[in-house]
Order: C-alpha cells, then structure tokens, then sequence
C-alpha cells in the first residue's frame, strides 16, 4: 500500500482551475465557466485547453483509500467463501462510498434546498391566482406574492446548480478512483487470470453505466420527502382524495422493483453478448492479414454480424424492461390527476364545494410535484440496478485471483544466490484437468546458457511460464538466483509507438548500450530502410513492421533492460537462417552480449542445431516430463533424444557473422503510414449526416415516429386547457356539466399514458437498430444503441411540449407573445455557444477515453511480465497521464450543462417576472383560468427548454458517432472499387498453372516499392519454395497472390484467370492459404476445421489425424469443444491450420512461414503430409528454414524485392548462388 503513488488524479504541474479560485457568485452561477465557452465559440479547443478538475474533485489518496477498504472488506469476510456472503453484490459501492463519504454527503444540504422550493411553488401559485380572481386586492399584494415567486425560481436555479456541482465532482471522483483499481489489479494478473474482454468492456462500458447511474442516487430519498410533502399539500386542497394517488404511486413502485430486478438479468446477457462481440472484434482486426489469407474474411462477417444480431436481440428485450419502467414512471403523472379530481369531484358534489380555477391549477401542479419525482424515481430503477450490477462486475474482477508470486516460493537466501532450481514442479493451465508438466526436477546454471528443447506441445513455454508464475495452476518449489527479470515471448508484443519507444519503454537512456543492442539483434540496417529510423511508427501491433522485425524488437528490449535472469521463448523462429546465426552469436553465444554480462538464460527453441553452445540442456518428453538434462557432450555420448538428432559438435557454426544481417528492404508495410489523428473541425456539423442516419432508419419508421410524438405532445398538452375550459364552465353552472369535462379529462390523460407506450415502444426499440452494421468503433456502436435513439425521443417530445406550453402561456395575453422573439433569440444564443463548446467537449470526452482503454489493452498484452521487468510504477504513471487528460472533458462536460440548466432557469425567472406583471397589470382582462394555466406550465418551462437544448446537443454529439460511420463508409477505399469483377469458373482453380508476369507492386499510395519487376511460371502441380533474408519480399510475395498489396504494373493469373479482375475474397476463398500467424474463429473445433461445413467428421477426424493432432484434440473435449479452451501450443496451432487446408482442398496451396515454430520432427511430419496429402497439387511455401523447400521441385530467391534466383534446388547449389550462401550461412 505504501507504494502506492500519490498523484493519482493530479499532475505536479497542472495549474490550478478557475474554480478554485473564484468567489461564490461565480461559482454558483458557473461564471468561472465564461472564458472557455467564448473560447470553444470561437476556435476549436484541445484538451491543454480545458481546465483541469478543482482540487476537491481530484483527492490525491482516493486509490490508498480505496485498496484500503477492499481490502478490510475482504478480511472481514475472509472465513467464508466471498461470494456466497449476503451483500457480497454491494461491497465493491459501500467501499467506494466510505472512500468518499465526504464528497457522497456533500449534495445532500443543496438537494433539500431543492426540495423546498419545489414544494414552495403551489403555494404562492395558489396565491397569484386568488389574487387575479379577487379584485378586492390590492395590487401591492399582487406584486409581493410576484417577488415571492420569482424568488423561489431564482433559488431553484441555484439551488439545483449547486446539488449537480456537488455530484458531478463525487461522480469524477469514482471515475478515478474505479479506472485506477481495474488498471492495477490488470496489472496483477497473470496471462492465464485475465480476461481481456471483460477488463476492456468494464474501463469502456461498465464505469459509463455507473456514471449514469449515480447522477440519481441522491433522488434515493430526496423525491421520497418531495412526494410526502405534496402529498400534505394536496391533501389539503384535495381532502381524502389524496388516498388513490398515494396508491397508484405505492403499485408504481412495486412494479418498478419488479422490473428493475428482471432487468438486471437482461443486463447481464446484454453485458456477455457486449464482451463476446467486443472480443471477437477485436481479435478480427488486429489478425486481418491471416483472415485474408485464410480467406475467411466473408465468414467472419456472418460470425460478427451474428455476434451483433444476438447483441441487439438481448438489448432489444432489456429495451422492453426499459419501456416498462417509463410507463410505470408516466402511470402515476397521467392517472393520478384523473382519479384525484375524480374521487374530489364526487365527494364535493355532496359538501357542495366549488372546483374553481385555484382549486383545481394549485391540485394539478402540486400532482406535477409530487407525480414527476415518482416518475424520475421509478425511470431511475432500472438505471440504479445496471450501477450496481456494474459495480459486483468490477468488484468481482478484483477479486480474480493473482498470478502466482515466485518470490513466495523461493527458498532460503543461501539458495537464491546460486543455482535456479524447481523441485517436483507440476505446472497447469487449470486445476480441474491434468498438469502440462509433471515431477520436474531441474538445475538452471546461474550465468549460463540453459536451452529446452523438445516436440511440439511438449510443454516448453509452459515451463517458462510456471518459472514467471503466469501459470493457473503450479505445485512444487521454485527457487530463482537473486536478480530482476527479463521475458521475451514468442508472440512478439509491440505497442504503438516508435521503434526506439518500443526498445527503450522505461528502461532508460543509454545511446551506447542502445546501439550494441540494435547491432546484436540486426536492426540497424532495417532502421535505415525505415522512413524516420528508430522514430518510425510502427502501427496497432506492430503491423508496420515483418514478423522477424517484430520479433527482434521485442528481443532488443528485453536485451535493453539488462536483467540478471532471462528467459526467451521460441524467438529465433522467425529469421531467416543468417539473420538466425548473426542473432545468436552475438546475443547467445561465447561473446555474446548475456554472456559478457553473466546472465542467467533460459532459451526454448526449435532451433537444436545450435545446442553445442549451450552450457545445460533440458529436453522435455511429449508427456510433459523430463527425458534428458546435463552438457551437449554428456547428452551426445549416452544416447537418446539429443543424440538422435545427429547434431555435430561444429565450433565454425557461428564463424560467419555478417553484422548487417539484415540488408534487405523492410516486408510488407515498413513505411505505412499510421493514421494521423482525426484533424477535423470539432465545432462545426457535418451537412448530410441527419438525412444518412434517416435513411437508414427507413424514411417510413421516421415519418412514423414524429407522428406518434406529435400525437403525444398534443394529448400531453392539451389537458391542461381543458381544464381550463372545465373550470370556467364549473363558474357558469356549477356540476352541470361535471360528467362530460370528468369523462374528457379522464379520456385525454389515458390516451396520453397508450400513445406514451406506443412511442417508446417505437422509439426505444425499433429505431435502436439503425441497419447499420459498420463495427468501427465499440464507444460509437454504445452511442448509437443507447444515446442516439434516446436523444432522438427526447428532442422530439421535448421540443413539442415546449412549443405547447409557449402556446398555452401566450393565451394568458396575447402581449406575451411580443416577448417570445427576445426569448428565441436568448435561447439561440445560449444554443449556440452552448453547441460549440459542448459538441467540442463531447469529442474530446470520446478521444481521451480512448487511452486508458489503450492502457489496458498494453497491460493485457504483457499481463503480469510488468511486475518481472519491475515497470508497474512507469505503466501507473502512463495511466495517470491518460486518466487525468481524460478527466478535463468529462468533468467539464457535466459542469456546462449545469451552466445551462441555471442560464435557463434564470431565463424562466425572468419570463415569471413578465407573466406576473403582466397578469398583475391587466388582472381584469385575463381570466384566471387562463392565468392559471399559464402559471402551471411555468413550472415545467424550464425543464423543458433545457431539455430541448440539452438533448439537442446530445443529438449532435450522438450524430458524431454517425458521422464517422458515414465517413468510414465513403473515405476507406474498398478492395472492390475500380476493379472489373469477373466470376470464377466452377472448381476453379481447377489445374494450378501461376502465371506471373513483370509484377512490379507496392503498399498503400506507393510509398514503397515491395516486388520489381518479377516473372516466373509455375506448373500445376509443382512445389516452388520462396526464400530470402528477412525483409527480402517473402510476405509480400504472398500478399500479391492474395490481391493484398497494390499490383503497379504487370499481372498474376491462375488456370489463365487474372487474379486482379476478381472479387477479392472470392480469391482468397477459392486459393487455400496457411498464414504464418495461426487465426481461429470463435466457434468449436469443428467450425474452425471446416466452416464452410462441407467435411464430415470422419473427413476432419482424418486430417486430424494426418498431422497428428487427433488425440489432442481428442483429450481437450473432441470436435464438440470450443476451440478457446483448446490452450494449442504456437506449433500445435500451425499443425492444424495445416489440417484445415487439407479439407479446403483447392488446387493452389500457399504456405507463408507455416513452419516456423516447429521441431525437426514435426517439419518432416508437414513435408511428409504435403507430399501424401497435396501431391498433385500446386504448393508454393515460403520459408526462412531452408531445410523445409530443399526437396521442393524449383526454389526462388528474393532480395530486396527483386527475383534474383529461380531453379531446382541441385542446380542452385552446385554453384555459387545466393540459395548457396543462405544454405552455408
């Protein structure tokens, strides 16, 4: 805990905001909120720009605090299972309100504030209106009663302005606090705890639904007190009446309990399909080139799309609990009025009680009161159940468990200073099945080379795993030398930054050690063939970069950190075999760099033939035991599995070392350009994008839909002049006409409640699936299901409604209507700087939530190896950054529209003013029903107009999301575009004849030329090998056959049909590719074998079979399992991709480094099922490892983009060829 930093939520050098400094005045009327509001009217804003949080929304121990009482929670209840504990749902919410109990309690003195002029509003309405009925009054009295009134507007405003501020700063503050508790216990677990998607879909989704919900919690108990206030107020005008209100509000209530708790578990199966989706996503565009190869790309799209359908499906049903909270929320505003005046109108008939203009204006608006909190509690159910859902979410990913913590098991400080040892180790990915390595007992020299060898599957990586405690599952003792840790994977993990970034991470600077690092992993000439060097960006994964490149910047980290204990997983799998040699001398070797520096190394690897330098071997036997350890020369002489290889003791192995390994040009996107960010105006509106989004509603749903608001507003409305009518009857000839206004109030409020549950049926459900299936964005998709059509039903009613009580009030006098123009014009200036602040904020509110999402995603990437590289601190810190950029936009957002909220109620302040002096003045000719009417919809003015204005910018800002779906639509060029489509013959390729001719291609604009002038002819059924130094075009030589890259000039045909006219993933569908990074489906083992379904299972079992895969997959659950808890080594994963192409069965099979984390073993078994299985097929493999293509028919040889050899492997070799110096290297 005492680690923990203290600058959570504040930089040293932030500068203090304007709020705290400014004096009261200002801050209740957000004054301090001016500058920047004529600053974001004016010029775009950025987020240096903005303000940043005050201090006391920003406490500088709220993570200590936070940790602190989690974990006290969790020691309470220690003795029993945490989850069966009654209120295990709510102890993540009652941690983080005694974290911030202050900031919790601070709203409750201005929310009562609230209360009490609300409740004051009736009372001097009842005023006013015996005043205009009484002429015997003075006018004095009038205009006190006026100032009174006006008063409480004023206080309302400020009142409210002040509940919200103190919200939105508790609200900010457990966004912090949240962000950073999800981040750090990311940070805690090990690769096989976390879930990606459900740590990704919490910082993305969860921690906004909670935000949501907590702007309600106050009304808790606030609304309850409101309610029981009017209900005393309305008792005394209404009598006994006041009994069926009471009840219908009591049903309502229920109901909404009822409701909210079924509607937590449509929640949950929203929130799974969310994840599910998000995951899927995720994965398919961070593997796109091995889609495309694959040629899965169309049934992808069906696999998502589906994923999205289910999504909808599941939010549409939770959409139905939502409908039923709202109705149960209007039920009490649109049916209490009718049974009220109903049970009083029966009674008074008896006692002969008038029910005149006061009486009934002061009852209806003293329902308003006490209805419209019922209906803010009763919406806010469903809302404040998904807050707590969301909160058992996070805290129940808190208690994941932690990666193991080897330092717990190290022995005594005698044993760590010698030898890494582990003792009866038994090592899982799950406690429930059995242990991938069982009764290991090995010594790992301290200073020395240590290599593990053995089959594919054997358990190597696991091994490397259990000794970094990123295992589920580990029994037995780990003791490990004393010393900081260094890790490199075989899945090479790249962030998005500059080379150098990548190398250097938080290691610091040392241009010395950093250039010996980049000659000893062969980087410096493939940094001069990049546009800017080291400073080159190198893309989302390091697309920017070949996989070998990849792989070496990930191992010049680790080199860079210099740790005493490294471990090193695979990572020469990726070179080519010069590149291979230069690397492993000068890293691994008897001068290489770990050596000089006396580090403990422990290397997995396929690569055997280098096992005479290694000072201890470990071999691992395919049941997951150790077969053999000791010296090369002790293993070699008693036989066995390192004797078998037949590996010679050749001290001039590593006799050649070219230090620039590596000359040739950067593969496939060295220099694509990374997106730039997003340079558009933030303050101005897109033309288009309303008549895109309607078009793709269906322009029938949207004429629909402002029918049915129209016909809504109008029944919502028009009651109120009834009433109006009703009373000036009842002074006519009173109860004559009772039965007909009775039946007519009743009538209109009832079909109000049916025309309010037909809208929002078509408003929230229909018009949440927009037809747009685009999945660019996962916060644009959330905006467009839930805020967007949210913002679209409100626009419309509100907007409506607002125009009705205009209407209503200018009846009162007709010189009321010389004030709407000031009034138009007061709103649109407040529109519109509100618009071009806000619309600015909410953008920036989307692009600064975007880097703590991407912080996770890095912590998920390297999960747990940060605590070994000791780079907790750094990656906190990064986070802090992120997290306190991103709090500028959020806060500032809530705070200007409570800036609004109090320039609109100021504005209705002032039009209360108008009104009563108006009605004050000319109090002989207005009609106190009219007066009255005008009056009561005064209550709701001002709610309405910062509805309007508020959910129009929301509108906007929603429209954003549509915006970039538009633009992603129109600007991404499509593969498809400018090409003639030509259908593919049936069986096609039916032969496998490739021809190419003066193929000359580059990437994306031209920016680099990747292939020049190539040609060769390749027969059906030929073997063709494709070699070359890393970077030399091997890749994109396969992505021109899959119409990957740009074709500048010349063609490639296959049966004589130029690829180039095709449909691209017609192509790639009917040519059968193997990537060189394994890409599977969401699905089960047989969808991911077959998933165009046309194999039987004994066709799959066979090919299964073929590549020696039957009886892993047998173990793991057979065809029925879910190909995720396959948990298939990186060579088990390439040995059934290489079963699947076996079922595809086409004619052209191309291989792109299929084999390139393999055993000797396993690559005789693929050489010998391509020559069984693909005999009469046409193979083209391109391979680093020469021994993969030496039988193959011809070979050609890449350089620098460029065919510089082309013939049988004899022919090349018998003389002095460029293949002969790969082969000899």
């Amino acid at each position: 805990m005492e680690s923990l930093p203290k600058n959570l939520t504040r930089e040293a050098d932030i500068s203090r905001s304007p709020e705290d400094k400014c004096g009261v005045i200002s801050r209740s009327l957000f004054l301090w909120m001016l500058p920047l509001l004529y600053k974001g009217y004016r010029q775009s804003l950025g987020v240096d720009d903005l303000y940043a949080p005050p201090i006391d929304a920003a406490p500088v121990d709220l993570e200590e605090k936070l940790w602190r009482d989690w974990s006290n929670s969790i020691t309470n209840l220690v003795i029993l299972d945490s989850s069966s504990q009654p209120g295990a749902r709510y102890r993540l919410l009652s941690v983080t309100a005694k974290a911030l109990l202050p900031r919790l309690l601070a709203p409750i003195i201005p929310r009562l504030c609230v209360v009490g002029f609300m409740v004051a509003q009736p009372v001097f309405l009842s005023l006013l209106i015996r005043f205009l009925s009484d002429n015997s009054d003075s006018r004095n009295d009038g205009y006190n009663s006026l100032a009174a009134y006006a008063l409480i507007y004023i206080g309302l405003a400020v009142a409210n302005a002040w509940y919200f501020h103190q919200t939105f700063k508790f609200i900010t503050c457990v966004r912090a606090g949240l962000v950073t508790l999800v981040y750090d216990r990311t940070m805690s677990l090990s690769t096989a705890a976390i879930d990606k998607s459900s740590a990704v879909t919490i910082m993305s989704a969860d921690i906004e639904r909670i935000t949501i919900g907590l702007k309600n919690i106050h009304d808790l108990w606030a609304n309850v007190i409101q309610v029981a206030l009017a209900a005393w107020l309305l008792e005394r005008q209404t009598g006994v009446a006041i009994i069926l209100p009471l009840l219908v509000a009591a049903s309502c209530g229920y109901g909404t309990l009822k409701i909210s708790a079924a509607a937590g578990g449509q929640q949950a199966n929203w929130l799974k399909r969310i994840e599910k989706s998000a995951d899927v996503t995720s994965r398919t565009l961070s593997s796109t080139r091995g889609i495309k190869v694959c040629g899965f790309a169309n049934t992808l799209i069906d696999v998502i799309q589906g994923l999205r359908g289910e999504e909808l499906q599941a939010a549409s049903k939770l959409r139905w609990w939502q409908v039923g909270a709202l109705v149960m929320g209007f039920f009490p505003v649109m049916i209490s009025p009718v049974l009220t005046l109903a049970v009083f109108v029966f009674v008074a008939d008896r006692a002969s009680q008038p029910l005149d203009a006061s009486r009934m204006f002061v009852s209806l608006s003293t329902l308003t009161i006490m209805s419209q909190p019922l209906s803010v509690l009763f919406q806010s159910g469903p809302m404040i159940s998904s807050m707590i859902a969301c909160f058992d979410r996070i805290g129940r990913f808190i208690e994941t468990q932690e990666g193991l913590d080897i330092s717990q098991q190290s022995s005594t400080a005698a044993d760590t200073e010698g030898d890494a040892k582990i003792q009866n180790g038994s090592f899982g990915w799950s406690v429930d099945s059995a242990s991938v390595l069982k009764g290991i007992n090995v010594t790992l020299p301290r200073g020395k080379l240590t290599t593990i060898i053995g089959p594919v599957g054997c358990g190597k990586s696991t091994l490397l795993k259990g000794l970094l405690g990123e295992v589920t599952y580990a029994n037995g003792a780990i003791m490990l030398p004393r010393g900081s840790l260094g890790f490199c994977d075989q899945n090479p993990w790249i962030v998005n930054g500059t080379v150098e970034e990548n190398i250097t991470m938080f290691s610091g600077n040392d241009n010395e050690h950093y250039n010996t690092v980049l000659e000893a992993c062969a980087l410096s000439d493939d940094l001069k063939q990049l546009s800017a060097g080291d400073q080159s960006k190198v893309g989302s994964k390091g697309i920017a970069l070949s996989g070998g490149q990849k792989q070496r910047v990930s191992l010049a980290r680790t080199l860079f950190a210099r740790r005493n204990i490294n471990l090193f997983d695979d990572i020469l799998s990726g070179l080519d075999s010069t590149t291979e040699s230069h690397v492993f001398a000068a890293i691994f070797g008897p001068t290489g760099l770990l050596r000089r520096n006396k580090s403990t190394t422990i290397l997995a690897t396929h690569s055997v033939h280098f096992l005479p330098y290694a000072d201890h071997i470990i071999c691992i036997g395919p049941e997951g035991n150790i077969v053999q350890q000791g010296s090369f020369t002790e293993l070699s002489a008693i036989g066995g599995y390192v004797s078998s290889l037949g590996i010679k003791n050749n001290q001039n192995l590593l006799g050649y070392i070219n230090p620039k390994a590596s000359n040739g040009e950067t593969e496939n996107n060295s220099k694509t350009k990374t997106p730039e960010p997003d340079g558009e105006d933030k303050s101005q509106k897109p033309r288009g994008v309303y008549r895109y989004y309607v078009k793709s509603v269906g322009y029938g749903m949207s004429l629909l839909y402002l029918v049915l608001a129209t016909i809504y507003t109008f029944l919502f409305t028009f009651p109120y002049l009834w009433a109006k009518w009703w009373t000036d009857a009842n002074s006519r000839d009173p109860w004559q006409y009772t039965g007909f206004y009775m039946g007519g109030y009743a009538l209109l409020q009832v079909s109000c409640l049916i025309s309010l549950v037909i809208f929002a049926r078509h408003a929230v459900i229909t018009i949440t699936d927009t037809g747009i299936t685009l999945n660019r964005f996962s916060q644009d998709l959330q905006m467009v299901d839930n805020e967007l059509p949210l913002a679209v039903l409100n626009i419309a009613c509100s907007g409506l409604i607002l125009i009705g009580r205009m209407l209503l009030i200018i009846n009162t006098s007709y010189w009321l209507a010389f004030s709407f123009p000031l009034i138009i014009l007061a709103l649109g200036v407040l529109q519109s700087v509100y618009m071009g602040t806000s619309r600015q904020l909410r953008h920036l509110d989307l692009e600064t939530k975007s880097p703590p999402v991407f912080s996770i995603c890095r912590v998920i990437g390297w999960a747990g190896f940060h605590s070994r590289f000791g780079w907790q601190g750094p990656f906190k810190e990064l986070l802090y950054r992120n997290l306190n950029r991103s709090q500028r936009p959020f806060y500032l957002l809530l705070v200007l529209q409570r800036w609004l909220s109090v320039s609109l109620d100021c504005l209705t302040a002032g039009f209360v003013i108008l009104l009563g002096a108006v009605t004050i003045t000319m109090r002989d000719q207005i009609s106190p029903g009219f007066a009255g009417v005008a009056l009561a919809n005064l209550i709701g003015l001002s709610g309405s107009m910062s509805t309007v204005v508020e959910t129009w910018t929301q509108m906007e800002t929603s429209m954003t999301s549509i915006e970039r779906f538009r633009d992603f639509e129109c600007d991404v060029p499509s593969e498809t575009r400018g090409y003639s489509q030509t259908a593919a013959p049936p069986e096609w390729p039916s032969r496998g004849a490739v021809e190419i001719r003066n193929l000359t291609a580059t990437y994306k604009d031209g920016a680099v030329t990747a292939l020049k002038n190539i040609t060769m002819s390749i027969k059906p059924g030929e073997k063709i090998g494709i070699c070359g130094r890393t970077g030399s075009g091997k890749t994109s030589f396969t992505l021109a056959l899959f119409r990957m890259i740009d074709v500048q000039k010349g063609s490639i045909s296959v049966d004589g049909l130029d690829v180039a006219s095709m449909e691209p993933n017609t192509l790639r569908s009917s040519l059968n590719g193997i990537p060189q990074e394994p890409y599977f489906m969401p699905g089960t083992v047989r969808f991911n074998a077959d998933p165009l379904g046309t194999s039987s299972d004994e066709d799959i079992t066979r090919a299964l079979t073929s590549v020696h895969m039957d009886r892993a997959v047998r173990n793991k659950g057979g065809l029925n399992a879910e190909m995720e808890d396959m948990l298939f080594s990186q060579g088990e994963k390439q040995l059934f991709c290489l079963a699947r192409s076996i079922l595809k069965r086409s004619k052209v099979i191309v291989l792109d480094e299929a084999t390139s984390n393999i055993d000797i073993d396993t690559e005789s078994l693929i050489k010998k099922v391509i020559d069984e299985e693909f005999k009469n097929f046409t193979v083209i493999t391109v391979a680093h490892r020469l021994s993969v293509i030496l039988n193959n028919d011809r070979i050609a040889v890449l350089e620098a983009g460029e065919l510089v050899e082309f013939d049988t492997p004899e022919a090349l070799l018998n003389r002095e060829s460029r293949l002969r110096k790969l082969r000899d290297a």
